[in-house]
């Protein structure tokens, strides 16, 4: 991936969180020591758990689609499913597009009161539903 830690000379491996349900990377943690992931997992939320992968892995993955499916694979997945989804305020505008888990206790509310988390392959913020 593009996003490399040049300070983790002291960490064997890279944790991924993902969802348990289907296997979607949730975040991930590229430290600069192993003892750093101890804080990580025990901040997982109901619905997730840990995978690691190798520097090597890790490194030779340049795209986010492959690294979602090869993460899901490690779990016994299949591939990664298309959670694509949408947050949408009380007048209907589309104030957040991206990639959500309501397994994982992914929900509109998190914006504020009365907004509304939805799956959605294709709108975009700014757009009114």
């Amino acid at each position: 991936m593009k996003h490399k830690n040049p300070t983790r000379q002291n960490a064997s491996k890279v944790l991924v969180i993902a969802s348990k349900a289907t296997g979607l990377v949730r975040r991930y943690v590229d430290a600069d020591n192993d003892h750093e992931y101890v804080h990580h997992e025990y901040g997982m939320h109901e619905g997730e758990t840990a995978v690691y992968l190798t520097h090597q892995e890790y490194d030779s993955i340049d795209n986010v689609n492959v690294f979602h499916d090869h993460v899901a694979k490690k779990l016994g997945f299949q591939q990664a499913p298309n959670q694509r989804h949408i947050v949408l305020n009380k007048e209907g505008l589309v104030v957040w597009a991206g990639v959500a888990d309501t397994t994982c206790g992914d929900v509109g509310e998190h914006f504020g009161e009365g907004y509304q988390l939805v799956k959605h392959e294709t709108a975009e913020v700014g757009e009114v539903l």
